[in-house]
């Protein structure tokens, strides 16, 4: 059994009140095997199956977990350290629909690999920290689509009509992503609270993970599933949708160019978001019975939603440039990417004097130096480094000045 802190009364449905744990705190109030035929359906939400399953479970998530945050990870960076890539109000976009994947898989990896090596759920308040950190997350990536879907059907109605399209502005597209992220925490924070009129309690579901859980009260459901629901999730999901339900019916997917790759691009990001998040909340919310496993394997799915999502992004070509530039360490402009410097073996140290704009090499070797080509937006340049022959080569910072991004985003035209 948990050891709780604080309990709640929940009414079944002969009338009966029960008093059952809102939080975990170290055991499960239920297992699996004391589960019978007249266990409400509260009751099998939270039921949870052996410690060794448990603990399997966790260590099979926060491994896959760690990976999938490494990935996104090296993504962002790739996006972010591009000029050519991040000019694009797009892929800022992009960036800020990464960004809450990035941060809730990371943050469940945490949480898994400490729950393993702990060998139970380790303790009630960071089960309410992980109810927000996932409900946030789903919920940022649901909202995300349907801003960047109202973009497209923007874009895709403006070249229909042959009218020019101006691109938000790099400042509106951040403001727009900040106000998604505030609506998705203040719903993620609804589970954090313990008022009797919110539809459902946070605990562990199956004991393996915490999320808001329908309860036994009255309206429970009724409230979960035309109130918390829709605002989270449905509403933003039906209108992405409808959008492409209009552009497939009124045939605004032009035959070719750039709009034609921005659209599928995006539009496989929302069918990816359908086949991985959708059913997981219809197993949650919708199907009780379903054991354990299944609920976990579910869970991983969503979880993948993040992976896809990445491995889609490098189907974009100026994200699989962005990535490869990012990799190999080849900068885009102005040598504020990855840079190639040279050192000399005996001081370990490099001048700005040793970089000599040259426009007759392309990437080839100098007599008394190297180069290294260096392209911004179609334009090359190639810098040749005088270096003598016990030089070597260094890498330098990845990311751009911060500063420099904020005044780029600041003002300018996209």
């Amino acid at each position: 059994m948990f050891q709780t802190h604080q309990v709640n009364s929940h009414n079944d449905a002969d009338g009966s009140n029960k008093t059952v744990p809102r939080v975990p705190l170290g055991r499960p109030v239920l297992r699996q095997w004391e589960l019978t035929a007249e266990s409400s359906k509260y009751e099998k939400s939270i039921a949870a199956p052996s410690d060794h399953d448990l603990v399997l479970m966790w260590t099979i998530w926060g491994t896959l977990l760690s990976i999938l945050s490494l990935i996104l990870l090296v993504i962002f960076l790739a996006v972010l350290s591009s000029k050519k890539a991040r000019r694009n109000s797009f892929n800022l976009y992009l960036l800020f629909m990464i960004g809450p994947n990035m941060y809730y898989s990371s943050q469940c990896a945490i949480t898994c690999a400490w729950n393993a090596i702990l060998g139970h759920y380790q303790s009630s308040p960071m089960c309410l920290y992980q109810s927000w950190y996932l409900i946030f997350g789903s919920g940022a990536n649901s909202w995300m689509i349907a801003v960047i879907a109202y973009e497209l059907h923007r874009l895709l109605r403006f070249s229909r009509r042959r009218q020019r399209y101006f691109p938000p502005r790099r400042a509106r597209v951040v403001t727009v992503s900040l106000l998604v992220y505030a609506w998705v925490a203040f719903l993620a924070f609804w589970g954090v609270l313990s008022f009797p009129w919110l539809p459902h309690d946070t605990n562990a579901q199956n004991g393996a993970f915490c999320i808001p859980i329908e309860t036994n009260r009255r309206g429970s459901q009724i409230t979960g599933w035309l109130l918390f629901l829709p605002l989270l999730i449905m509403i933003p999901f039906a209108y992405t949708l409808v959008v492409i339900a209009d552009v497939v019916w009124n045939k605004l997917l032009p035959q070719r160019g750039a709009a034609r790759v921005l659209a599928v691009y995006f539009f496989r990001l929302a069918g990816l978001y359908a086949l991985t998040w959708a059913p997981t909340f219809v197993v949650l919310y919708a199907v009780r019975d379903q054991g354990p496993w299944v609920t976990w394997g579910w869970g991983t799915i969503s979880h993948l939603h993040g992976l896809l999502a990445a491995l889609v992004a490098l189907w974009k070509p100026d994200i699989a440039q962005a990535f490869r530039s990012f990799v190999s360490c080849r900068a885009d402009h102005g040598c504020r990417g990855c840079v190639c410097a040279t050192v000399n073996s005996s001081t370990m140290e490099s001048s700005d004097d040793q970089l000599e704009p040259t426009s007759t090499h392309h990437g080839q070797d100098d007599e008394d130096g190297t180069t290294c080509n260096l392209s911004s937006m179609g334009d090359s340049a190639t810098f040749s480094m005088k270096a003598s022959s016990s030089s070597s080569f260094r890498r330098l910072s990845p990311l751009p000045s911060v500063l420099a991004i904020i005044e780029e985003a600041d003002g300018l035209e996209p």
